[in-house]
């Protein structure tokens, strides 16, 4: 995604689910030759769910592993803290950016470690050190921080956008299968809203796994990967050979 990864931002920095799903869907159109079995997790799960409501030609079935869908409910507990909406106030930007900033590599990757794995416990040293070779990595990109920053005040943009591209209109209208995969130690997006997701979908199938956070498919890759592979099999997809493997 723009600003994302090695990604340079998008032009004059107007990040954008819908603009964001509207590239992938031209992407997997010139290189595909066909529709794909689309897989979004995070923002990337609010992402795809667009781009199969938007773009249903280019999309065989839909994967969502813990999808950062709307959370308005009126409750202590919940996943991300509802003041990070504060960002989006006029002002907030430089601020923002100035604090992330001040947290060095390997203090954002043990804290990537700590609020996207259920079991951080189980990541090595070697885990750790390649996270914070890749946060001292991106650091010297100079939009980094604020494409981190952009990036979230896009993703609550877009959800607290009412109408059709809403993530209810939006799911409600795709038709291909859908598989949700979330974890019940997940400290982003609180798992309690999986059912209301998968739910959302006219036809959709729900993965919980225990003790998995944010990110199913580096914590639990073999359950999350059977998982996928049952539904593009129902998606009408010929079982591999069998010298094929999964890949974990």
């Amino acid at each position: 995604l723009p600003g994302s990864g090695r990604s340079d931002p998008p032009p004059a920095g107007r990040y954008s689910l819908l603009r964001e799903a509207d590239l992938i869907a031209t992407l997997i159109a010139r290189v595909s030759g066909g529709p794909v079995h689309l897989v979004g997790n995070s923002r990337g799960g609010m992402v795809a769910t667009l781009l199969a409501a938007r773009h249903p030609d280019v999309v065989r079935s839909l994967t969502l592993i813990s999808p950062a869908v709307p959370d308005f409910r009126l409750v202590g507990e919940r996943g991300a803290d509802a003041r990070l909406a504060l960002v989006l106030l006029p002002g907030t930007l430089g601020p923002a950016e100035r604090a992330l900033a001040a947290v060095g590599p390997a203090a954002r990757a043990q804290g990537m470690a700590a609020v996207c794995f259920g079991e951080p416990e189980e990541l090595t040293p070697a885990d750790l050190a390649a996270a914070e070779q890749e946060f001292a990595r991106r650091a010297t990109l100079p939009w980094t921080r604020r494409a981190t920053v952009q990036s979230l005040r896009s993703l609550i943009r877009a959800q607290l956008r009412p109408g059709r591209w809403s993530f209810t209109a939006a799911a409600r209208s795709v038709t291909v299968p859908v598989l949700v995969v979330w974890g019940t130690r997940d400290r982003l997006v609180d798992v309690r809203l999986a059912r209301r997701t998968a739910a959302s979908f006219r036809d959709a199938r729900l993965l919980v796994l225990a003790r998995t956070g944010h990110v199913a498919q580096m914590e639990r890759p073999l359950a999350t990967a059977r998982a996928m592979v049952a539904l593009w099999q129902r998606a009408g997809v010929p079982q591999p050979r069998t010298d094929q493997r999964v890949a974990t």
